[in-house]
Parts: structure tokens; C-alpha cells; sequence
């Protein structure tokens, strides 16, 4: 997202995912993510899992208002999902 969309000091990604096999129970990790950054590598997961996946716009002034949408992910061989933050934005 360019400089001029950010509306605001603070601006940055929220990233949540959790297990979609296991939803509702599973809780929801998080990580948050400069606006720089292009891709998001999570690792230490369960080997070709399904992961639900949120990309929040977030600034000083809180949430974005609109809701993120959910995605589902597959976890790789050696346990990471690789997700491109500027593409999945909800």
C-alpha cells in the first residue's frame, strides 16, 4: 500500500492465522508486520495443513474499518506458509 493510502501515523499489517482443520478451537496467532514489508513467512507449523489466514490494515488510530477476508493457506513440506501481505489485503 502506497504512503499516500496509510491514513495515518502508526500505519502497519496485522497478520493473524490459526488452523483451519481445528476452527473454531484453534486460537489465533498473530505477528505484526511493517508496511514495507512484500511477504510474510510463518513458520514452525504442521506439515500441508490448512491455515486461516487475516491481513489487517492497522495505524495509530486503530482497526481499518473495513473487515479483512479470510484466506486459506497450505503449509509447505518443511512446516512454513509463505504469504504475499500486499496482495491479501481484506
Amino acid at each position: 500500500m502506497s504512503a499516500e493510502e496509510h491514513n495515518g501515523p502508526g500505519f502497519h499489517y496485522m497478520v493473524r492465522w490459526r488452523r483451519h482443520d481445528l476452527a473454531p478451537t484453534a486460537v489465533f496467532e498473530e505477528r505484526r508486520v511493517n508496511s514495507k514489508s512484500r511477504m510474510v513467512v510463518i513458520d514452525g507449523q504442521s506439515v500441508y495443513k490448512p491455515y486461516e489466514i487475516y491481513v489487517l490494515s492497522v495505524n495509530d488510530a486503530g482497526d481499518a474499518v473495513s473487515p479483512p477476508r479470510m484466506l486459506i493457506e497450505y503449509s509447505s513440506e518443511d512446516g512454513t506458509v509463505l504469504l504475499s501481505v500486499v496482495d491479501n489485503i481484506g
